[in-house]
């Protein structure tokens, strides 16, 4: 047993931890609800993140009755999120916007989004009125 007070390089290395996510640009998420540090996090740390949260937000997503989880891939970084609400409209256009500021993040939301459906069966040429 030492009495050392001082921490070694290995300690200071937080990028091999499992509740340690990188999110690109020196930027840096701490899971901070002490489940990180599991070997088995390791194996597959982006589908092992949504099979624990989908378990855990299953209960407090009960009262929304809109429910996404997205996960997105850039050359950057990937970064996963859920959207919930009772609004179908608004669920429907935050997941839009997130998903547009991470492929596009110096672009307007509403620009990206545009572009990505011009040249798809979706692609939007005249606005519909609800109701």
């Amino acid at each position: 047993m030492t009495d050392r007070t001082y921490v070694t390089p290995d300690e200071l290395d937080f990028t091999e931890d499992d509740s340690v996510r990188e999110l690109g640009d020196d930027r840096y998420v701490v899971a901070v609800d002490g489940d990180g540090g599991r070997p088995e996090a390791a194996a597959e740390p982006g589908r092992r993140a949504v099979e624990e949260r989908a378990s855990t937000d299953d209960e407090s997503s009960d009262s929304d009755r809109y429910y996404l989880e997205l996960g997105a891939r850039t050359d950057v970084a990937e970064d996963e999120t859920v959207v919930a609400g009772d609004d179908i409209g608004a669920v429907f256009a935050d997941a839009l916007r997130w998903y547009a500021r991470r492929v596009a993040p110096s672009e307007r939301p509403q620009k990206v989004v545009n572009v990505l459906l011009s040249d798809t069966e979706f692609a939007v040429t005249d606005r519909v009125r609800d109701r």
